[in-house]
């Protein structure tokens, strides 16, 4: 006698938990899944940070473009020690000329982790790679916290360049004496 009642509560269930996992697919199948587009050390350094990865980078980008970060600008540490990585602010200020954010962070020596020990608010977009011109003049640069100011005369990079590129259009960043300089260029 009970295992009739049980069945008959059984069979009652079942149309209801066929609903329950139709209306859960339902409901996720219009949500985008979350995808990284930078390791996951970085994309945790951000959030800690107050800033996120732009989840739609490549999705702004159509074709060949680098990657949103680039290891190893500091040239003098063992590459996985520094890196550069665009990400955007979780709350955007008023004082904030552009959405965009490009990163710089250091692994402490005693400690797995990386820090972030500067950041760029910046308008323009574009995969990051090393560049590696020594030839270069910073009298071409200009520092990012005076855009009038030229850089220093007879002065050479000297470490590797952060270089942003994308569609023929970039920049070159570099830090000389604790102070950040930008070279701007199109058609590369």
């Amino acid at each position: 006698m009970k295992s009739k009642t049980v069945q008959k509560q059984m069979l009652w269930m079942a149309p209801l938990f066929i609903a329950l996992v139709v209306s859960s697919i339902l409901g996720s199948a219009g949500k985008k899944p979350f995808t990284y587009v930078m390791p996951d050390e970085l994309v945790e350094l951000a959030e800690n940070n107050g800033f996120v990865q732009i989840d739609d980078y490549y999705g702004q980008m159509p074709g060949f473009v680098d990657p949103p970060f680039v290891y190893g600008y500091m040239s003098k540490m063992a590459r996985y020690m520094s890196v550069a990585f665009w990400c955007k602010k979780k709350q955007k200020s008023e004082s904030d000329k552009s959405e965009y954010y490009l990163c710089f962070a250091v692994r402490d020596l005693n400690t797995p982790t990386l820090t972030i020990k500067n950041s760029i608010n910046w308008s323009t977009l574009g995969g990051l790679s090393l560049f590696q011109d020594t030839s270069v003049s910073l009298e071409d640069f200009l520092y990012i916290d005076d855009l009038k100011q030229k850089g220093p005369k007879s002065v050479h990079l000297q470490d590797f360049g952060i270089r942003s590129y994308y569609d023929g259009n970039g920049e070159v960043f570099c830090k000389y004496k604790d102070r950040w300089l930008v070279l701007v260029q199109n058609d590369w």
